[in-house]
């Protein structure tokens, strides 16, 4: 057995879920189920075929792995899913376990621009635990996320231990860590930093083993995978006047909170009128930009009951909030995502990931975006990692 430890900082708080719609200490089931989802689209990318990991799946030939020994000349792990074959599954062992200290627990707050910040009162009651405060000033959280400097200890074979490190890497670099990431949460660091190095070593490796399995791949083409997907960490210029308006929803923010990050996602992913009037966050400007609401919520993400497919209603892309790598640094900001072609009816008109990528950065950084002149910093690039264009 090995066991590496390594120290993850949080960027942005993390939300690792919990039955009551808290967020109050660490839920090692989410940290978990959030690795996995990221490994399932790297899968996807290498040609492998993830089970499909609920009971009711309409693709029966993905659904999920059940490992019954049938036959003792065929190998045990062969009837297993690439995903499955690390994480585990009905008789089958996770290769690794995982444990984590070391955060403490943060009462929720929020910021918004002010002209919308008592607009956005009921969307917040609707998402986390609140109460009203007398005279209708706003809402207090009951819920809370985590923040801090966390020992990550992961225990496994070697082979397995490599392999989650090297996908930690990866998420750290272009995506986040946990759940709610669409809505800012799960930015992170890690120590030591994990090498491209090695994250190109541990991709190679799977592929490998998906090539010699002859892994199948599945038609199914609406879940996540790195094959649709793009990420852009930005270095965020003339960010000050937009700051500065920024009113606290819920508890007041600690002042050591604004040297690190500004919690306003919600603002800059729905309501900001800070530059193009009313109602006019990012989701609005894919509005303004020819295509339709349809789009804007396949994209952005609606509720159940007024999606138009069931099966497909959350967010493809995710907007973390603003953040400092240090209190003397930079500030970022990260908006990552998939489109997968599933996710379009067959003579729908859509925007490609390249005219998705456009939209959001003359949102960001063009002459009359967010924040002009902001720079890309790191993006993500297929040929880089998966030998793709």
């Amino acid at each position: 057995m090995t066991e590496e430890t390594i120290i993850l900082q949080t960027l942005t708080p993390l939300w690792t879920g919990g039955t009551d719609g808290d967020s109050n200490k660490i839920h090692l089931t989410g940290i978990v189920g959030s690795l996995r989802y990221w490994y399932e689209g790297i899968v996807r990318v290498l040609g492998g075929s993830p089970c499909i990991q609920v009971t009711d799946s309409p693709d029966e030939k993905h659904s999920p792995c059940r490992y019954v020994v049938e036959d003792s000349n065929t190998s045990q792990d062969l009837r297993l899913c690439p995903v499955c074959k690390l994480f585990g599954t009905t008789g089958w062992k996770r290769r690794f376990r995982i444990s984590m200290s070391g955060l403490i627990s943060q009462p929720l707050f929020f910021m918004a621009s002010r002209p919308v910040q008592t607009q956005t009162t009921s969307w917040f009651e609707l998402i986390y635990k609140s109460r009203r405060i007398k005279g209708g000033r706003g809402i207090l959280f009951q819920s809370s996320a985590l923040w801090g400097r966390a020992e990550l200890k992961i225990i496994g074979d070697k082979e397995a231990v490599n392999r989650i490190i090297a996908l930690l890497g990866f998420m750290e670099r272009f995506g986040a860590i946990g759940a709610k990431t669409q809505n800012g949460f799960g930015q992170f660091k890690i120590e030591p930093k994990v090498t491209g190095l090695l994250i190109n070593e541990e991709f190679k490796a799977l592929a490998a083993e998906i090539v010699r399995n002859n892994d199948e791949v599945s038609n199914n083409n609406v879940y996540f995978s790195i094959q649709d997907f793009f990420s852009h960490t930005y270095q965020l210029k003339h960010h000050n006047s937009y700051f500065s308006q920024l009113k606290a929803i819920g508890e007041k923010v600690p002042d050591g909170a604004k040297k690190l990050f500004y919690p306003c996602a919600f603002d800059l992913r729905y309501k900001n009128q800070m530059r193009q009037g009313r109602n006019s966050g990012l989701r609005q400007f894919f509005k303004n930009s020819k295509w339709s609401k349809k789009t804007a919520a396949k994209l952005f993400g609606t509720d159940k009951k007024n999606s138009w497919d069931q099966n497909n209603w959350a967010s493809h892309i995710h907007v973390s909030h603003p953040f400092r790598l240090d209190q003397d640094g930079n500030w970022l900001l990260k908006i990552w995502g998939t489109v997968p072609e599933g996710l379009w009816n067959s003579h729908e008109k859509h925007p490609d990931r390249n005219e998705i990528e456009s939209i959001i950065n003359e949102y960001i950084s063009g002459r009359q975006g967010m924040f002009p002149g902001s720079t890309i910093v790191c993006r993500y690039k297929k040929k880089d990692w998966f030998n793709g264009d």
